[in-house]
């Protein structure tokens, strides 16, 4: 393992992208499988990454990854972590979106209320991706509810309303558990035509990806 883990690290140097995406994963799939990595050791490897050159799938697993580390084990959550979990949201990571929203409105809520290009990026995400994660689903009901999208109070409660529903059925499914996706379609159906009424709408649509939830 040692003598992979120094290749790896040399190569890494060199600037090869796969290999500094397999020295990371490396140390990453030692820290989920609960044996003991050192803050030293996460840090070391995270200095070899040149985390704005990953592009596709890299990125999407990379970004991904070196962000979970530098929050979980070096206990940060600073412009790296959070441009990390940016890179890997850009190539359509969901998990890695709901990570940065809610990072970036903890850690960025002056920049995130002064400005707009920020907030239309933070909506673009939570609209494009929400129909992959849960997590990002009830997310996008709370900031309906909260305000953070434009419309009546009335219609910023039904729509929060609507997408925490949708979140508990992509919960339900994902588990398995048919009694309580029924019980959320029949909720979800309800709060739908509340909305439908009180917006003055034809019908409305949400697209869930199942298989792509399942999956993670």
């Amino acid at each position: 393992m040692r003598s992979l883990q120094s290749a790896l690290e040399e190569s890494a140097r060199q600037g090869v992208p796969q290999a500094q995406y397999n020295l990371l994963f490396l140390v990453y799939s030692r820290w989920v499988a609960g044996e003991q990595v050192t803050e030293q050791e996460v840090a070391d490897a995270l200095a070899k990454v040149q985390i704005g050159t990953f592009r596709g799938q890299l990125a999407f697993k990379m970004g991904y990854i070196y962000s979970l580390l530098r929050e979980h084990v070096l206990q940060v959550t600073d412009g790296p972590t959070l441009e990390g979990y940016r890179l890997a949201a850009g190539y359509g990571n969901a998990d890695a979106a709901y990570r940065y929203v809610v990072g970036v409105l903890q850690h960025r809520s002056e920049q995130v209320a002064a400005d707009p290009e920020l907030r239309r990026y933070l909506k673009k995400l939570v609209n494009t991706l929400s129909g992959r994660s849960s997590q990002l689903m009830a997310l996008r009901g709370v900031l309906w509810k909260t305000g953070f999208f434009e419309g009546t109070p009335q219609a910023r409660a039904y729509y929060g309303q609507l997408y925490k529903r949708v979140s508990e059925l992509m919960g339900a499914r994902a588990a398995g558990n048919q009694v309580a996706a029924a019980r959320s379609v029949t909720k979800l159906d309800r709060d739908a035509e509340r909305l439908i009424q009180v917006q003055h709408l034809i019908s409305v649509t949400i697209a869930v990806d199942y298989e792509f939830v399942c999956q993670q």
